[in-house]
């Protein structure tokens, strides 16, 4: 999700918090669906994603 050929690993990281912040609002579920659907095409590895939602 965050090493994508042609990027460097701040943009990456970059894209993902951005991402990860515009969801943070949504059930788990469905902001790791929405992340995987929000970065952009062109990386062929393998994907794991684990998401913890803390309590305030």
């Amino acid at each position: 999700m965050i090493e994508i050929p042609g990027s460097d690993i701040d943009t990456g990281l970059t894209r993902l918090r951005h991402h990860a912040l515009a969801l943070a609002h949504e059930p788990l579920d469905t902001l790791c669906d929405q992340l995987l659907d929000r970065m952009p095409p062109g990386n062929t590895d393998d994907v794991t994603l684990l998401a913890q939602r803390m309590p305030p």
